[in-house]
């Protein structure tokens, strides 16, 4: 068996992207670099042509917004991807610091279109929703919409889960994927502010073609590491610093962290 999960990557062209647009975040120099892996990032007004890790392409900014802009790409994903077996999006605050070969493997092999992580904090898009009004994140309009679309799921007894939106894996050749991501980017633009808000909803209509992972920080060997958007505090800059001494000495320097510092989870 671990034959057979192994070569479901080994076999075949992968490709992580993230979306950047402006200078909200700052690209992250992945650690985990195999062969057979692409990083490219698509940019809109980015203060650099090049970095190292990552392939810059430019794209035109031409949404209303630059959420919208953001989203967009990340939702209904890119043209080149169907030179790949899977396609890995990740929001520009997460840095790539562990092997995916694993993740990538066993979604490959579940024979699903996409698989998404459960969240680390909060268990639905009710809690997500008291939370982001709480932090000030909707206006009371934007709020209302939310909370009247999810009223039917809660008055039929359908269980959403909540989901981190910050990494998605697709398999790019599978027949039903562009069908969900299309009704995953409708949903967003009706209230264009979180989307991690309709994202269940996507994935409880398509649960049959869904992969679900725990959140990506839950295991013993993580493999993202999310920095702040705006600027990288001192640990974490002392993490990266460190870890360029190698990916193993990167991996031991985050656990410590994850040890010290209680704060700070997506």
């Amino acid at each position: 068996m671990r034959r057979l999960l192994k070569g479901q990557f080994e076999n075949g062209h992968h490709l992580v992207y993230t979306v950047i647009i402006g200078e909200y975040d700052r690209l992250k120099r992945p650690l985990w670099r195999p062969k057979n892996v692409d990083y490219v990032a698509f940019v809109s007004n980015f203060p650099h042509s090049h970095f190292r890790g990552w392939k810059i392409v430019t794209i035109l900014d031409e949404e209303s917004s630059p959420t919208l802009a953001n989203r967009r790409m990340k939702i209904l994903g890119v043209d080149l991807a169907e030179q790949f077996e899977s396609v890995v999006y990740v929001d520009g605050s997460i840095q790539i610091v562990g092997s995916l070969r694993g993740v990538i493997s066993r979604f490959l092999g579940s024979g699903r279109a996409f698989a998404v992580f459960r969240h680390r904090d909060r268990s639905t898009p009710w809690e997500e929703l008291t939370a982001c009004q709480k932090m000030g994140h909707f206006s009371v309009e934007e709020f209302q919409f939310e909370k009247d679309r999810l009223r039917p799921y809660r008055k039929e007894g359908i269980g959403l889960e909540l989901f981190d939106a910050g990494v998605l894996i697709r398999n790019p050749r599978h027949e039903e994927l562009a069908a969900a991501m299309s009704r995953w980017f409708l949903l967003f633009e009706q209230n264009p502010i979180r989307d991690q808000l309709s994202l269940p909803i996507v994935v409880w209509e398509n649960r049959s073609i869904v992969h679900r992972f725990g959140h990506w920080a839950d295991g013993l060997s993580p493999t993202f590491l999310r920095h702040p958007h705006r600027g990288d505090g001192w640990a974490v800059k002392l993490l990266f610093w460190l870890g360029a001494l190698g990916p193993h000495v990167f991996q031991i320097l985050l656990k410590l962290k994850h040890h010290l510092f209680a704060g700070g989870r997506p």
